[in-house]
């Protein structure tokens, strides 16, 4: 069986979840973009507590995703 881009969700929300960084309930189901704003939010916030998280998010300019705003 292929992998697909829902095993691929499901394995990156659990991976998200498994290291607390998402609560469960926060995931909507058969939303899959509420589940990447979820899930970018989540990536964002950790990336700006790292130690080089200016460096990382002056760098992502125009390439931050869609609708994901960075203040």
């Amino acid at each position: 069986m292929a992998y697909s881009c829902s095993d691929f969700t499901d394995d990156v929300l659990n991976t998200l979840i498994g290291l607390g960084l998402v609560d469960r309930d926060a995931i909507a189901d058969n939303d899959p973009q509420a589940q990447a704003e979820v899930a970018l939010k989540a990536i964002v916030e950790q990336a700006r507590r790292s130690a080089h998280a200016d460096r990382i998010l002056d760098g992502a300019g125009k390439d931050v995703p869609r609708g994901l705003s960075l203040p």
